[in-house]
């Protein structure tokens, strides 16, 4: 059985927040959506600013992107030098 992943994007991000502000649940949310509650639990979670009660896509975007390229350093096994001389 083949399980196909989908990744949240930045327009899913986009309406994530805005819907968040209209006073959806994040179970409405993800249903509106089509992902599950717990994706975009952990979505909310992630982009969390510190001291402040909203999501921001903004924050959820670029926290997405810094693991991107940490994951690409960490593939390659170079680190974050990348002039080792391997």
């Amino acid at each position: 059985m083949s399980h196909a992943c989908r990744h949240l994007t930045e327009t899913d991000r986009v309406n994530i927040d805005t819907m968040l502000m209209a006073d959806h649940s994040q179970r409405q949310v993800a249903k509106a959506l089509g992902f599950s509650a717990s994706t975009i639990s952990r979505e909310v979670r992630r982009a969390a600013v510190q001291g402040c009660w909203r999501y921001f896509a903004f924050f959820g975007q670029r926290v997405q992107r810094a693991g991107r390229r940490r994951a690409g350093l960490a593939r390659r096994k170079l680190g974050s030098d990348i002039r080792t001389p391997l």
